[in-house]
């Protein structure tokens, strides 16, 4: 199934948070919920109360993430932007390299830069390891999670190698007519 992402007059592609996986975990947190109500009606107190209150930690991010309408990503001519871990936009010419990575379970975009690019403002986290290792190297790591978004990290990807060759027109037209496979 392919989506197309709106484009706002900033000549911007917004990637917001998936609604379907939200609704999942709505779904997990309902049944962790019956479960322990199951639970207390067996006599099983400790463990009934355990899926509650777990249930309720799912179902209160799960809405919240529901009711957020903020872009996550911000892809435009000039960079991208993750509101969740970088405050400041990385600029297409400041990369160097843009790979998928998975740990953990997870998938992830890994931006690799200069060490010296805005060292006040973008700054590596996480993944300490390995930033111990790219610091060796003279580079830094920038990892956006792409788990919960509308976009998995195969198409991003994709997307920022092709703005990385592109010239300012190409750029543009890229922006006007991307599609990106959903996640």
């Amino acid at each position: 199934m392919v989506i197309y992402i709106a484009i706002t007059m900033k000549d911007e592609i917004n990637i917001y948070r998936s609604k379907k996986k939200q609704y999942y975990m709505i779904f997990a947190g309902l049944l962790f919920a019956g479960t322990g109500v199951f639970l207390l009606y067996d006599n099983n107190m400790a463990v009934g109360w355990s899926c509650i209150i777990f249930s309720v930690l799912i179902l209160t991010v799960a809405l919240i993430s529901l009711l957020d309408r903020k872009p996550v990503i911000v892809l435009s001519r000039k960079g991208i932007l993750d509101k969740r871990v970088i405050k400041e936009i990385i600029e297409w010419n400041a990369i160097k390299e843009a790979d998928e990575f998975f740990y953990r379970g997870l998938y992830y975009v890994r931006i690799i830069m200069d060490k010296a690019y805005k060292p006040d403002t973008i700054v590596p986290h996480g993944f300490y390891r390995f930033n111990r290792i790219y610091e060796k190297s003279g580079v830094k790591a920038v990892f956006i999670k792409t788990g919960m978004l509308n976009v998995n990290s195969a198409s991003l990807i994709l997307f920022i190698k092709q703005m990385l060759k592109a010239d300012e027109n190409t750029k543009r037209e890229l922006l006007e007519w991307i599609k990106i496979k959903k996640g």
